[in-house]
Formats: structure tokens, C-alpha cells, sequence
């Protein structure tokens, strides 16, 4: 007698190892400014603070909130990658307030500079 299992894929989780990876999408200005998010675990939901200036692609580790151990003692944990979630419908306004943003952060290239981002972004946001 043969018994095959086959484990259906989650919508949401996905497994390495021990390790329950998911994907989360934030939004720019959260990115930007720093903040929290509510992330949903095995056993709920947990909160992730995300530090000023954080990349798309940065990972954070929720410790112990992963799969039991094959071993049996404890658990992986569960890891949280940060990607952007980019607005696909913006009201006009949001267009004007993204096109002076990005004239602020640039040379007019659409190219941001490293150099003064965290201030050029703060002054746009001071006089609104």
C-alpha cells in the first residue's frame, strides 16, 4: 500500500522549512514615514513596526510564529517581506500631489537622489 499526501498551497503562507514566509503590501507614504502594519500569523494577527525609510524587499522576523518543529520542541518563525503597493486608480488630486512630490525629489527626471530624500520629503509634506 502507497499513501501519498499532498499539501495544498495556502493563499496567503507559504513554508521554507520551519519558516512561514508572507508578503506584505505597503503602501509608499508608510515606507517613507515608518508606521505599523498588521500582519496575519498561524495564530492571528501580529503588528510589524516598520522603521523610516524602509526598502522594498527588507524583511522582518516575527520569532516563534512559524511551524512546530519537525523535532518537536518549538517552532520557526515567521518572515515578513515588504514590498510596494502601487496605486493603480489615483483621484486627480493625488495625481498633482505625486507630480509636485516627484519634482521635490528630483532633477526633474523622475529620478530620486539619495541625498536629502528623508528632508526633501518632509518639507513637501510640512506645507501641505
Amino acid at each position: 500500500m502507497y499513501i501519498v499526501l499532498r499539501a495544498k498551497e495556502h493563499p496567503v503562507f507559504e513554508r521554507n522549512g520551519d519558516d512561514i514566509i508572507i508578503h506584505a503590501a505597503v503602501n509608499f507614504p508608510l515606507l517613507c514615514l515608518g508606521g505599523e502594519i498588521k500582519v496575519p500569523t498561524v495564530d492571528g494577527e501580529s503588528t510589524v513596526k516598520l522603521a523610516p525609510g524602509t526598502q522594498p524587499g527588507k524583511t522582518y522576523r516575527l520569532k516563534g510564529l512559524g511551524a512546530p518543529k519537525a523535532n518537536g520542541y518549538g517552532r520557526g518563525d515567521e518572515v515578513v517581506y515588504v514590498h510596494v503597493q502601487v496605486p493603480t486608480d489615483l483621484t486627480e488630486k493625488q495625481k498633482v500631489l505625486l507630480e509636485e512630490l516627484s519634482k521635490e525629489l528630483s532633477n526633474g527626471d523622475g529620478v530620486g537622489h539619495a541625498r536629502g530624500f528623508k528632508e526633501k520629503f518632509k518639507e513637501f509634506f510640512d506645507r501641505q
